[in-house]
């Protein structure tokens, strides 16, 4: 390995023994080793870690992400203390969820991910698999387990963190952020229970007194700071503390004095009169516990020294407050940091060509602040980058919040903790002598951090004048604040709000903020922005066809199990749009997956089956690709769409209806619970039905996929109905035919049921279908038709069609799904369709609900290993040969490589053999194919092909979801795509 640093002949041995790719091993205080920008910030972090070194995954398309940190200590001694100081650093730092260490004898693994283990007031390090005795002595035979089990290699790809023995090592409930926020709940409540103050002046306490213990800790770097800041205290409050402060009853003089003019003004220490009253001389030695840790003094749950605001980033410390302080308002669900961080990176790049300043963002509803905080921050580095040799002062820093950084938010606690979390943010990038000596900070609640309803805010502040919104808008359905919206949508007869959904309104209003060219990135609840009825298609259609939306990343399978939102399981979507016309190019949809990778929430584990490109003409006349993708992408779409092109259940019905007088709709609504005595007015507002009053009704629950349950039948005595359907009344006379609004999940059979004899009524989740005597026949083939013929099909549609199913946890159907079944003369399924459809309902159902857990996600079994690569590599070949067959050549399976992490295999074109013969492919072949036929970056995919000597090399990770048929296909179609540009390219292939 060539390297611009020297390092000790020992690490370098060990270094290269662990197979570290020179190109991603970058060092910290190497000279002229080339880094991208983003690597760079992440190497000034690892070097405040005192890491020697830094282990970055890299792509083709994104930034870079850090993976190990290494720390050498091959030529100088390493305590268990200093272990467990530098396991606390990188624990509070959130970078990476290992670290190696280097000694003279031993490498070290440890798991970053947990916090540090703490016995007598010292703290401990938490090695990988929690045994000391598991850490490898450094020795020829020790070595080679080393390098088997932690080889860099699979972290290139991100194939050690899917590793069946390495998913329970790492859990995001020990991250920093979890223990941190469990620490200060706990801390909160005992505080309000015994210090008989009201939950709205301890969190204020809290807030303010963290802010003054960040100060101190941050100043207290410096030693003469330090002294300056112990001659402070003395002079001014006669104690050598904040804790001291606390304990005498000071709290309220120290944040005074802080707000003065003297020191840091800005009004971030203010309080109200009447609140001054509330604390003013009371002593707080319980926060003074909290605050310095003292567990023997007042019996701290957890170590306050386990943190440290010199490593801690910004942005947890403002998520934090937000589960802690901030909105309570319904429908508001806090952003974790790893969302936040991604789609900055996304919408402002760190590797963009030309960073500027001169760049501003609002958050329309910005909680606390942390998308704010964190576009802060890539302003700083912008600027930076275009001024490398300067340093941002307090001054200049200032200036970029001031001039760049805005946000709006109906809640003013929200409001307060922006501010703080900025002040914070400015703070975290200033020398000790220059937060003592020089910092002022602003008021940022005059023009910057505005306490407004962000709709009345667009009524005085209209103007184009941002370059990026950004936000996590609350998702409720009708409010007040967008009522005069509403009503000027209807009187200019425009495309209504579906559902009326509050994020919706944000989502197109805050579009009139932007410059032309600017960009728009909200997160959206799923259902109502890509997935629901036709209502929704219609409102996105009228968007669309406005702007030029970009991209859709879609979080929809981490709604359940709380993988990505801390208190809810809520399905999202993030959509990019640009305030220009609408462009030919397709939308770029991303189907975010449930793997063990992305619930690590440090970054997006993503790969080439999670992006698919759908053309604008589609988004705008098919509502189903989106379910399409999700479902697995691929040819899907297509099956959907050919079932379609015959015609619709109710295409089929309203024949029916017009020529031979068929009636079908749903069954009555009651409004009310049975039994329940309505007033006069009630009485008026509903209608009487002499068609159900005491007439048999059947409960909802009582057809079930077997039929009926005649017994549970009963006569409806209520005469006043909400919704009675008086105009298909018809419904309840037989011969009619149930169906029931459920999809049958675990069997695949409908609940339905044919009635040929008697009167029967039903409630509004069963659809009713009568016809007359003499087209029951037709009925016989409907029901036949779902019940033998077609279950499986409809199943398949139905998960690829309805945007209700699977959907966040929606698992009932709509009566408009039903409505939507194709039935017509050529339902049966293709071969290749069979494949995309059985693959539908054996797997991709279960991994969008059970995510890691899901036989998807699981290594290949053995007993299956050769079934299962057989049946991909027969059906990749047979759809290459339907075009490349020629005489006696064609594509056939040749060669495979069996390994634990990953699986090759190759497909050779030309003359097969009568007797079928599969070579192996050692891993040294594996490995030297990649290195001699991708660069450094293209490598890192997960998915590498290679086109070579009129063969093709397929190398995937050991899990099963790469390798099922339905892939097959989609590998297939790519190889095909690339194999035409190979040949435009004067590459030819397979001649």
């Amino acid at each position: 390995m060539s390297n611009s640093i020297n390092i000790s002949p020992k690490l370098q041995e060990e270094i290269d023994s662990l197979e570290f790719n020179s190109s991603s091993l970058l060092f910290v205080d190497a000279e002229n080793q080339p880094v991208t920008n983003t690597e760079f910030f992440v190497l000034e972090d690892a070097k405040k870690l005192s890491a020697t070194a830094v282990y970055f995954r890299k792509f083709e398309n994104r930034p870079s992400t850090p993976q190990i940190l290494v720390f050498d200590f091959t030529t100088k001694n390493v305590s268990d203390e200093k272990l467990g100081e530098i396991h606390k650093n990188i624990w509070n730092s959130n970078l990476v969820s290992l670290a190696y260490i280097f000694t003279k004898t031993n490498v070290l693994i440890l798991n970053t991910s947990k916090q540090p283990k703490e016995k007598e007031g010292v703290l401990y390090p938490v090695y990988l698999n929690e045994d000391v005795n598991t850490q490898l002595s450094i020795g020829a035979s020790i070595s080679k387990k080393i390098k088997e089990k932690y080889k860099a290699k699979y972290f290139d790809t991100g194939i050690f963190w899917e590793l069946e023995e390495n998913k329970k090592q790492f859990d995001s409930n020990e991250s920093v952020y979890n223990k941190l926020l469990e620490m200060l709940i706990y801390i909160r409540n005992e505080f309000i229970k015994n210090s008989n103050l009201s939950e709205e002046i301890v969190n204020k306490l809290l807030l303010q007194s963290i802010l003054v213990k960040y100060i101190e800790e941050r100043i207290e770097e410096d030693k003469e700071r330090k002294i300056e800041l112990e001659n402070y205290f003395k002079k001014n409050f006669g104690c050598k503390n904040f804790s001291e402060a606390l304990e005498q009853g000071k709290a309220l003089e120290v944040f005074e004095n802080f707000n003065s003019e003297e020191k840091f003004n800005g009004n971030i220490f203010e309080w109200t009169e009447e609140d001054k009253q509330k604390i003013e001389g009371k002593k707080l030695p319980q926060l003074a516990g909290f605050i310095y840790g003292d567990t023997e003094k007042y019996g701290q749950k957890v170590l306050w020294k386990l943190y440290s605001f010199k490593y801690l980033p910004i942005e947890l410390i403002s998520r934090i407050y937000d589960e802690l302080f901030g909105n309570r308002t319904e429908g508001v669900v806090y952003t974790p940091p790893h969302l936040v961080h991604f789609l900055v990176d996304e919408c402002m790049p760190l590797d963009s060509d030309t960073p500027s300043t001169d760049f501003k963002v609002i958050d329309p509803s910005c909680g606390s602040g942390i998308f704010l905080v964190s576009a802060f921050k890539r302003l700083v580095q912008w600027r930076r980058i275009t001024n490398p040799n300067e340093k941002p002062n307090e001054k200049v820093l200032r200036k970029l919040i001031l001039e760049n950084i805005y946000g709006t938010d109906i809640d003013e606690g929200a409001c307060q903790l922006a501010v703080f979390s900025l002040s914070l943010a400015i703070c975290d990038m200033l020398s000790p002598t220059e937060i003592w000596l020089k910092l002022k900070f602003d008021d940022l609640r005059k023009n910057n951090i505005l306490k407004i309803d962000f709709f009345e805010y667009l009524k005085t502040n209209a103007e184009e004048t941002f370059d990026l919104v950004i936000g996590n808008p609350p998702f409720n359905r009708g409010n007040k604040s967008v009522r005069w919206l509403e009503n000027n949508r209807k009187k200019q007869k425009q495309v209504p709000i579906p559902q009326n959904q509050i994020a919706l309104y944000f989502l197109e209003y805050s579009m009139e903020l932007l410059k032309k060219g600017g960009l728009q990135c909200l997160i959206m609840p799923s259902g109502t922005t890509l997935y629901s009825s036709s209502t929704t298609q219609k409102y996105r259609n009228y968007f669309f066809e406005r702007y030029n939306v970009a991209q859709i990343f879609d979080l929809t399978a981490l709604a359940r199990n709380k993988v990505l939102w801390q208190k809810a399981d809520v399905a999202t979507v993030v959509t990019f749009v640009e305030k220009t016309k609408p462009t030919d190019e397709s939308i770029l949809h991303i189907t975010v997956r449930r793997t063990s990778g992305n619930n690590l929430k440090r970054y997006f584990e993503l790969d080439e089956y999670d992006m698919h490109q759908v053309p604008k003409n589609v988004a705008l006349e098919d509502n189903f690709v989106w379910k399409c993708n999700l479902m697995g992408g691929g040819r899907t779409y297509y099956v959907i769409k050919r079932l379609l092109e015959g015609g619709t259940l109710e295409d089929y019905l309203e024949e029916k209806r017009e020529k031979h007088g068929w009636q079908y709709g749903e069954g009555y609504i009651l409004g009310h619970k049975e039994g329940t005595i309505l007033t006069e007015e009630q009485k008026e507002k509903y209608k009487k039905a002499n068609y159900i009053t005491d007439k048999p009704t059947l409960p909802t629950t009582s057809l079930t996929e077997n039929g009926i349950i005649k017994e549970n039948i009963y006569i409806q005595e209520e005469e006043y109905f909400n919704a009675p359907r008086s105009k298909n009344k018809n419904i309840y006379h037989t011969p009619h035919l149930l169906i029931k609004a459920n999809s049958g999940k675990t069997t695949g059979k409908f609940s339905i049921a044919l009635q040929k004899e008697g009167y029967l009524t039903f409630r509004d989740k069963i659809t009713g279908i009568y016809a007359p005597k003499e087209d029951v026949s037709d009925l016989e083939t409907i029901y036949e038709t779902f019940t033998k013929l077609q279950t499986k099909t409809f199943q398949f549609f139905l998960y690829c069609h309805s945007g209700q199913v699977l959907v966040g946890k929606n698992t009932a159907l709509l009566k408009e799904d039903i409505m939507n079944l194709p039935y017509h003369n050529e339902l049966e399924l293709y071969p290749i369709e069979k494949i995309i459809a059985e693959d539908v309902l054996k797997y991709w159902v279960d991994f969008l609900t059970s995510g890691e857990n899901s036989v998807l996600a699981k290594p290949i079994k053995d007993k299956d290993f050769d079934k299962i690569i057989d049946s991909y590599a027969d059906v990749f070949c047979e759809i290459l040969n339907s075009v490349y067959k020629k005489n006696a050549k064609s594509f056939y399976y040749s060669a495979l490589h069996k390994g634990k992490e990953y699986v090759g295999v190759a497909f050779k074109y030309g003359s097969k053999t009568s007797t079928k013969k599969i070579l192996n492919l050692s891993e040294k072949d594996i490995e030297e194919l990649i290195q001699n036929n991708y660069s450094d970056n293209v490598q890192y995919n997960r998915i590498i092909r290679i086109y070579k000597d009129n063969t093709i090399y397929l190398i995937k990770p050991n899990q099963l979801r790469y390798w099922v048929r339905s892939i097959a296909v989609r590998d297939a179609d790519t190889t095909f795509a690339e194999i035409v540009y190979q040949r435009n390219s004067k590459n030819n292939y397979a001649k």
